[in-house]
């Protein structure tokens, strides 16, 4: 996702040489030809495009340092984020004016004071590994983002429903536990196993709040329909052989422990909400199916103790203060059966908004484009690009610095 060009001040037939060796492509311009004066200050001597030219170019030759500078403010006239990589005195006016200006080790006093950034290692292989690590680090960013939106829309949307049609009145101290629970597990989500983005990443804020709400929405449903089932249908007592659910069909919604207020009901609705919650982790974390990437040990760990502290206080909890008594077990496998269920489409709908949101991809949609993090194994690309000098082909310039670029936006 990352364009790499090649600028140095060696003849023309050097740079070419030392740019197929390293497979960086040898559309190599001669850079006093390229900045030579004429009559049209935005045309080459052959009439072409300056802009262009450079824009099409894998590298310059010849370069002075004025035309460094040039060809860094002609990339960002062009729309393009632009890195500059540089160790003398000469470079250091393109790496003032590049965005990311990269002084690398042994560069000179001025070379270090116009960067953004000093290398302390010898080599570019560190800037690999930076651009892989901070594309990581923004995915876990996305994930808790995504996740800490569509859970506080679910719990805030499915509470204040029930509240207004069934006058369910969930208490206060179920609800603490549920945040303790997932704030302890979203914390997992910095050391999580991740897969870097093949392009540069875009921070689209809106696009995850959207995303996030019709999740949100979609995990309040799931509670409101399970209150349905349970206070409108015999479905549970048919099913289940769940004496429970009769008393919840048939008590006083308004009275304490009877109907959809029992505090038997208090307890499996908490359990509800609370795996189905914490789930949508595995589905916020991932860029395609949440099967396809395998989550770290930590935050899967994590998940299963939470849910296994949930499930006890579903099945046992006799807390008279907060109005729940123990379910039994015969509940607490019908709301992990319902949360299965309604589980499995989550990542259908994750999907399904990307693609509204962006119909330019509708024509492009395949099952690659979901199932890539599966095949994609970045740090196997990193180990490649760390091997030791001596497995590298040999440069034959004398002194290369090099120019990074992605589009902008």
């Amino acid at each position: 996702g990352v364009e790499v060009k090649m600028i140095t001040g060696d003849q023309l037939a050097i740079g070419k040489e030392t740019a197929r060796q390293l497979d960086m492509g040898t559309r190599f311009v001669d850079s006093p030809d390229l900045f030579a004066p004429g009559p049209h200050p935005d045309l080459t001597p052959d009439g072409l495009q300056r802009d262009a030219v450079i824009r099409e170019a894998n590298g310059f030759a010849g370069v002075f340092p004025e035309h460094k500078y040039a060809i860094v403010q002609t990339l960002k006239k062009l729309g393009f984020t632009v890195g500059m990589t540089g160790d003398g005195v000469n470079d250091a006016p393109a790496l003032k004016v590049a965005h990311v200006g990269v002084a690398v080790a042994d560069a000179t006093d001025a070379a270090r004071g116009a960067s953004d950034i000093v290398l302390t290692e010898k080599g570019l292989s560190v800037i690999i590994d930076a651009i892989i690590e901070s594309r990581c680090i923004f995915q876990r960013m996305k994930s808790y983002v995504l996740y800490a939106c569509a859970t506080t829309v679910g719990i805030v949307t499915r509470f204040s429903v029930l509240v207004w049609a069934f006058r369910f009145n969930m208490p206060p101290f179920m609800i603490l536990i549920l945040a303790y629970l997932n704030d302890g597990t979203i914390m997992t989500v910095s050391t999580d196993r991740v897969s870097p983005s093949r392009t540069p990443d875009v921070w689209r804020l809106w696009k995850l709040f959207i995303e996030g709400i019709v999740i949100g929405l979609y995990l309040a449903a799931s509670t409101v329909v399970f209150v349905v089932v349970a206070r409108e249908t015999n479905f549970f007592v048919d099913h289940f052989n769940l004496r429970d659910a009769e008393e919840i069909r048939f008590g006083d919604s308004t009275q304490n422990d009877s109907g959809v207020n029992s505090f038997v009901f208090h307890n499996v609705v908490y359990l509800q909400v609370s795996i189905l919650g914490q789930a949508v982790i595995f589905v916020s974390r991932s860029q395609g199916f949440f099967f396809m990437q395998r989550p770290s040990i930590l935050l899967a760990l994590a998940f299963v103790i939470a849910q296994l502290v949930a499930t006890f206080i579903g099945v046992y909890a006799n807390w008279g203060f907060t109005k729940v008594r123990g379910a039994g077990w015969n509940w607490a496998g019908v709301a992990w059966v319902w949360d299965i269920i309604w589980f499995l489409p989550l990542d259908l709908v994750k999907l399904s908004v990307r693609l509204m949101m962006s119909p330019s991809t509708w024509g492009h949609f395949n099952y690659k484009s979901v199932a890539q993090p599966l095949f994609h194994k970045p740090h196997k690309e990193a180990e490649e690009r760390r091997r030791p000098t001596s497995a590298r082909p040999m440069g034959l310039a004398t002194s290369i610095e090099v120019l990074t670029m992605h589009p902008s936006g």
